[in-house]
């Protein structure tokens, strides 16, 4: 066994005296920066030793030791010395002037509880002077380490006394945009200027798990409705703009929903299962979308892949069968879900797969989505084209829908993604059915310019409708979209994201719609 030098400076006083010689000159060659990450490395350990009884319980300290009996005696006698929590002691390990103060400050308060219990027979005048010799010696030390620890215990009680709660942090953003639509005939409306804050309280009770509760407020109007020609639910839904239609003359409304509410937990080490009844969708339930960057558009953010209308209540979770695969499956309901004239089963609702490779430097995944929707023009979650969001004019109607998405990192500064899905789109009250695609490559540039910053270039095809039978109606044209932004960040908490969407043959192709643009600022704060 390793001789036990260090410890046996802490374990005997008489040990540690004759260590001072040798330590002092060492000492003096700490500078302020070393001295405090002394402190702080020797204050992390110290929470991990735990006090002992009986040197029995230390396995790698051995009789045949050396040092055996010094540190027997400082155990059974003085009970000074601490071990690990696996029962090791750790002898061979070097030690600082600050654990050593530490620990012979551990000496010296047990001493005093010796005198102070009229027990002071117990201790020798021999070790008494060491300990004096020693408190000398190491002044300094021990005057720093109880300062910080002073510091730490009113720093605590400050937390504690104003903590929000012992098992939920707050963190939000808020998003203030401005932007401005266009086409290719005319400025189509005049420029906007909204907002958009987001909490989410997000609570553990195991530490492991998660719920959480987000609500949020906008008055940001649907900007890209100022084109007349722009893609179902306003040029595929961009990620500031709100459901509402930009009328131009209608007040600046607040709303203040419940934007999610669910609750993540394991099963077992492989396993994690997600459900709630407030703002469930697939991509909670998969380990990740693939797709990254700060995209606009929601078929060039998380993909279309991902954008299904039922995305209320919910279930779903993930198995990870290795370091390589991952599968994970689960079915949300729109909002009717808490209506008892339709529940959770006979509500709009979504179905989703996904198996997931990861190696290395690439990631890709196949996904599969079942939707079924009561309601006119809600396919595809309105991201894509008027054709497919309802190719039909009747409802209900359904659709399945294969995807693939892949990533692969070339360099710490270049990210190539890219994903294509296809659509089986068919009528639920008559023989039409139609095909639908959608499609992007998406570049991305982390560090781009400067440090930390990140800029992003992607290319897509919108989804559309390429085929229909039985009535159902096709796209003309194949709705092409490019989607810039550079997300400049001042600090950890600000962003000043500056984007840009084209839209070429943005709703198939009809003469209204050959070009529309839709530029904004973002500012994004944190906290």
């Amino acid at each position: 066994m390793t001789k036990l030098f260090w410890k046996s400076l802490v374990v005997t006083p008489v040990l540690l005296g004759a260590a001072l010689v040798a330590s002092s000159a060492s000492a003096q060659e700490l500078n302020t920066q070393d001295t405090l990450s002394q402190i702080n490395q020797y204050v992390s350990e110290g929470d991990s030793l735990s006090q002992l009884r009986s040197v029995s319980q230390l396995s790698d300290v051995r009789p045949t030791d050396w040092a055996y009996q010094a540190v027997r005696s400082l155990v059974e006698r003085y009970n000074c010395v601490a071990g690990y929590p696996d029962g090791t002691f750790r002898g061979g390990r070097a030690m600082t002037r600050y654990e050593a103060a530490a620990l012979v400050n551990s000496c010296m308060d047990t001493v005093n509880d010796l005198i102070a219990a009229a027990t002071a027979d117990l201790v020798t005048k021999e070790d008494l002077a060491v300990l004096q010799r020693l408190q000398e010696e190491f002044q300094a030390e021990l005057a720093t380490l109880r300062g910080r620890v002073d510091s730490l215990e009113a720093r605590t009680a400050e937390l504690e006394a104003n903590q929000f709660s012992t098992t939920t942090k707050l963190e939000g953003e808020a998003l203030f945009v401005l932007a401005d639509a266009f086409n290719n005939d005319v400025d189509t409306g005049n420029a906007v200027f909204g907002g958009r804050v987001r909490l989410n309280l997000n609570t553990s009770f195991t530490g492991s798990d998660l719920l959480r509760t987000g609500l949020e407020a906008e008055n940001i109007k649907n900007v890209s409705s100022m084109s007349p020609g722009g893609l179902s639910g306003g040029a595929g839904g961009l990620e500031y703009a709100s459901d509402s239609a930009f009328d131009g003359g209608a007040a600046n409304e607040v709303s203040t929903v419940l934007d999610a509410l669910w609750y993540r937990f394991p099963v077992g080490e492989k396993a994690e299962v997600t459900l709630g009844p407030i703002g469930v969708d697939n991509s909670l339930f998969v380990p990740t979308t693939v797709w990254s960057g700060g995209f606009s558009t929601d078929y060039l953010d998380t993909t279309a892949i991902y954008e299904q209308d039922s995305d209320e209540a919910g279930i779903g979770g993930n198995y990870q069968f290795n370091d390589t695969f991952n599968f994970a499956a689960g079915y949300t309901a729109n909002i009717q879900a808490d209506d008892p004239a339709q529940g959770v089963f006979n509500s709009d609702y979504a179905a989703f797969a996904q198996l997931t490779a990861t190696t290395g430097k690439f990631t890709g995944a196949l996904t599969y989505g079942r939707e079924y929707v009561s309601t006119t023009g809600n396919l595809w979650d309105t991201v894509g084209t008027a054709n497919a969001a309802d190719p039909f004019s009747t409802a209900p109607a359904s659709s399945d829908t294969v995807g693939l998405v892949m990533a692969y990192q070339f360099s710490p500064k270049f990210i190539l993604q890219g994903y294509a899905a296809h659509g089986w789109l068919n009528s639920e009250v008559s023989t039409a059915s139609a095909r639908s695609l959608a499609a992007g490559l998406g570049f991305i540039f982390p560090d781009a310019l400067i440090e930390g910053n990140e800029a992003g270039i992607a290319f897509g095809i919108a989804p559309y409708v390429y085929n229909a039978s039985g009535g159902a109606t096709k796209d003309n044209n194949t709705p092409i979209a490019v989607d810039l932004y550079y997300d400049w960040k001042i600090s950890d908490n600000i962003s000043v994201i500056p984007t840009a969407v084209l839209l070429f043959n943005g709703n198939g192709g009809t003469t209204t719609d050959d070009f529309e643009a839709v530029t904004a600022v973002k500012t994004r704060f944190r906290f």
